[in-house]
């Protein structure tokens, strides 16, 4: 059975008097919600002012790391998480210091991170070095 719409209920609309209420207006953000510092707006994007805020670190990473730009597997959304909440990686020239013996220690450290995953992230990253010019420009 397939429904279909037969008529309005003009009856049991909520605007009265012709006049249009907005119950939830959306009202943009006045501060970042990661790191509470200023936010400004150009366009129609509103954009954080901390070069260092950690959403915004995880996020240039996370596009550093994909598929399209230098294809580093073994570290996805979780992994960077982890990465950036516990200052491993602080920008993304930090994603080449994970080949660090020391680094490598402290990632086994975290829950989910074994010696095989440890293993595929520095396998991805010396890998990485070898890719075309165009992927890391993409990248950056």
């Amino acid at each position: 059975m397939i429904p279909y719409i037969v008529s309005v209920i003009t009856d049991r609309r909520i605007i009265q008097n012709s006049e249009f209420k907005m119950q939830n207006e959306i009202t943009p953000p006045k501060v970042c919600p990661s790191c509470h510092t200023s936010v400004i707006q150009k366009d129609m994007h509103y954009y954080c002012t901390n070069p260092h805020c950690p959403e915004k670190t995880k996020q240039q990473i996370q596009h550093f790391v994909s598929k399209n730009c230098m294809d580093i597997q073994g570290i996805g959304e979780s992994i960077v998480d982890i990465l950036v909440e516990n200052k491993i990686i602080e920008t993304i020239a930090d994603i080449y210091k994970l080949t660090d013996q020391n680094i490598q220690i402290t990632l086994r450290k975290f829950p989910g991170i074994g010696d095989k995953k440890v293993a595929e992230i520095v396998k991805g990253v010396e890998e990485s070095k070898h890719k075309s010019l165009r992927r890391l420009l993409n990248g950056l």
